[in-house]
């Protein structure tokens, strides 16, 4: 419990584990935590609609997009930490471009919706 001036700070966190389909005849059990964010009307608007066409819920969405956010960083990190391992006057040769192409073209996890 975390304190603030004299009085407790009471900070309550939730967590759930929930199943989820990953891929077929596969469940995982995902433990996640309840937050609150401030999204644009508009926005979660067409969040609620895109989720709901794909048969998931809002909170799956969401957890989906950032999921597919936080690979991309990875990536864009991974190949700016390669493009820095050439050197300023280095040129990659086509040996690093395929290696670096295979790298970072793994086909993302689709996930769908829980069973």
């Amino acid at each position: 419990m975390a304190t603030r001036g004299r009085r407790p700070l009471r900070v309550r966190i939730v967590a759930a584990a929930v199943a989820i389909s990953c891929y077929r005849d596969m469940i995982a059990l995902v433990r996640t935590t309840k937050i609150s964010i401030a999204i644009d009307k508009r926005q979660l608007r067409d969040a609620r609609a895109a989720a709901k066409t794909e048969g998931l819920s809002l909170s799956a969405y969401i957890a989906r997009a950032l999921g597919n956010q936080l690979e991309d960083q990875r990536r864009i990190d991974a190949a700016r930490e390669l493009h820095a391992s050439w050197g300023t006057s280095a040129v990659p040769t086509a040996a690093d471009r395929d290696a670096f192409l295979a790298r970072m073209s793994r086909p993302r996890a689709h996930r769908s919706r829980a069973a």
